[in-house]
């Protein structure tokens, strides 16, 4: 990977920030040629390698429609549900932001698994996903995908911390990170955070992007 001695430690937001502090991207383009902060800055953009935020880490896994009705507090809540998925803890913000709504008409999706390569917040992550649209899974299919992965079913959904994005009844987007503990009693862990919360997801988290 090509990199310059300027850009160590940097992430692509801190070089938006110079960016920013030089007045702009117009500014930037005007003080380039003859600046040597901006050379600097312009030399950091063009000249340094970015590796990608997301590796593919399997194929694609189409999961179905769904025609009737889906309320998710009945097959969220917490303890052992007649199909096998336990839920040993949801917490206090999914059940505040998505008990109470209620998903009519799902249709199909292929759904597509990374693995993070670095730390990334999810504004980052929905970008590198191709956006909130990419990004979004109905409740539904991520309960779905829980109780096939509970029965033992090959799935996309690795042992550990997986993150999803899901909208509440009032159409804002959430991080739902879904903790599968395969290792330590197969029951699972659900909990919705907002799209700032300030901790990032870890390298080798498993990330999902969702196509119709």
């Amino acid at each position: 990977m090509k990199r310059l001695f300027i850009a160590s430690g940097l992430t692509m937001g801190e070089v938006n920030q110079v960016v920013k502090q030089l007045g702009g991207v117009e500014n930037f383009r005007r003080l380039k040629n003859g600046n040597t902060l901006a050379n600097n800055v312009r030399g950091l953009i063009e000249e340094t390698e970015i590796s990608p935020v997301l590796k593919p880490t399997g194929d694609p896994l189409v999961l179905p429609a769904q025609t009737g009705y889906f309320c998710v507090s009945d097959w969220f809540r917490e303890g052992k549900m007649d199909d096998g998925v336990e839920i040993v803890n949801t917490n206090v913000t999914f059940e505040r932001q998505f008990f109470d709504k209620v998903e009519i008409g799902i249709p199909e999706v292929e759904l597509t698994p990374y693995a993070l390569t670095k730390a990334r917040r999810s504004p980052e992550i929905i970008i590198a996903l191709g956006g909130e649209e990419r990004a979004e899974i109905s409740l539904w299919h991520l309960r779905r995908l829980m109780r096939r992965t509970q029965a033992g079913e090959p799935t996309v959904i690795q042992s550990g911390r997986n993150v999803f994005y899901g909208r509440d009844a009032r159409l804002v987007l959430w991080e739902i990170a879904v903790y599968w503990n395969d290792d330590t009693g197969r029951n699972w862990n659900v909990n919705a955070l907002s799209l700032d919360y300030p901790f990032a997801s870890n390298r080798g988290d498993r990330v999902f992007s969702c196509d119709s």
